[in-house]
């Protein structure tokens, strides 16, 4: 109806008059020549034809497909070598099916596709088995045959990727049915998501070298509560952990000592015990020439890399103490009454044969009226291991104990 209106509007123009003032200064009015009337109705002719024309194809179209996307990542941000998943809903939003419906999914060529699953509304996700991967511009594109819509339904397409470089990526996700679609502007959705480079760690334990040989030996045991650190090359403590205690709850399993620290970038660092009073480190020992630090681990990390077996080793020094007694019966056994002797030499010798300390028996000391000091002695500062305990011989007394 419109159309006719605006038909008969055309025609009626189809005859302009044009107002001016005649010469002798009246106002009259001018029709158009006959032959550019006849032209005009030409013209009309075919405009009412090609929009009759157009109406009708307009007509067939009406049978339309609405198809839209949307897409989500997760995780963002993603790690570089992790899994990356991008779920990409195709919705069929018309009144009528949407057939052969195609999704072009278009990702950084710094990704690598692992695998694709599709799940239409209603059903259980299943794996395409068969999708195209074509070079675009900078990237490329992934193509998965959906297949037909159903009216109002839609289909969960998702997409494993594991991205190989850090940065800010976009992506883009575009649905076409081989219906016409009067609203393209919902077709096409993108995602941006941040991949961050992957974090490495260091992990280790803390333990009691019984016997300062620098190893975890069978039977020595975790040490809880001990300071771990990480450094980088300026000296800065990046990272810290204090060595567990044991979880009752996992009765299989002692981790005393244990302690692990995350959440390192790529490079190098040094990994130190705060040292404890009381305590003395026996691994790692020395000095590395070429930082220039000593009793630490140096590690050279790579993204995503986890250092292990970094353990330290401590021990407490040891002593020895005993009695220097007069043998009056000479048996080697200090009898009820057998006095100390105070002023004798005690020598400790390591297994080179080396002395490595000695004490001097003691005076009873008056203040300690309960207790008689005399002849005890004290040899401390000794590294856990192995030793021979002997008297300095003094002229004139004869050593009754030991004899071997």
């Amino acid at each position: 109806m419109l159309l006719a209106h605006w038909l008969q509007t055309m025609r009626s123009r189809s005859v302009s008059r044009t107002a001016g003032p005649s010469r002798s200064g009246s106002w009259h009015t001018r029709s158009r020549p006959a032959a550019r009337r006849r032209a005009l109705r030409k013209s009309y002719r075919e405009i009412e034809c090609w929009s009759i024309e157009t109406l009708e194809d307009r007509t067939l179209l009406t049978a339309t497909a609405d198809v839209s996307t949307s897409v989500q990542d997760n995780p963002d941000p993603a790690t570089v070598g992790e899994p990356l998943q991008y779920q990409v809903k195709v919705s069929n939003l018309s009144a009528e099916a949407a057939p052969q419906t195609v999704l072009h999914f278009e990702i950084p060529d710094s990704f690598t596709v692992q695998s694709v699953t599709i799940q239409p509304q209603g059903s259980e996700p299943q794996v395409v088995e068969e999708f195209d991967i074509d070079d675009t511009e900078g990237g490329q594109r992934v193509t998965v045959d959906i297949g037909s819509l159903p009216p109002g339904n839609f289909a969960l397409v998702t997409f494993t990727v594991i991205p190989n470089t850090a940065g800010e990526f976009l992506t883009k996700a575009t649905a076409t049915s081989n219906k016409f679609d009067p609203n393209t502007r919902n077709n096409t959705s993108f995602e941006s998501t941040t991949v961050e480079e992957a974090t490495s760690s260091v992990e280790g334990l803390k333990f009691r070298d019984l016997n300062a040989n620098g190893q975890r030996d069978e039977g020595e045991p975790g040490l809880a509560g001990f300071t771990i650190q990480v450094l980088d090359t300026n000296g800065e403590v990046v990272g810290t952990a204090v060595t567990r205690s044991d979880d009752p709850d996992t009765e299989e399993i002692d981790e005393t000592g244990t302690y692990s620290i995350s959440g390192l970038d790529p490079g190098v660092y040094f990994v130190v015990e705060v040292q404890q009073e009381g305590w003395i480190q026996s691994t790692p020992i020395g000095e590395d020439s070429e930082f220039e630090i000593s009793d630490a681990y140096v590690v050279f990390l790579e993204g995503g890399e986890v250092a292990d077996d970094l353990d330290f080793g401590n021990y407490q020094l040891a002593s020895i103490e005993g009695l220097k007694f007069h043998d009056l019966n000479a048996n080697g056994v200090q009898d009820e009454g057998e006095p100390g002797l105070a002023g004798f030499t005690i020598e400790v010798l390591n297994s080179q044969g080396q002395v490595v300390g000695t004490a001097v028996s003691q005076e009873d000391n008056p203040e300690t009226e309960e207790i008689d000091e005399t002849g005890t002695y004290v040899v401390t500062g000794l590294v856990p291991g192995t030793y021979l305990v002997r008297e300095r011989q003094q002229e004139g007394w004869q050593q009754s104990a030991p004899l071997a």
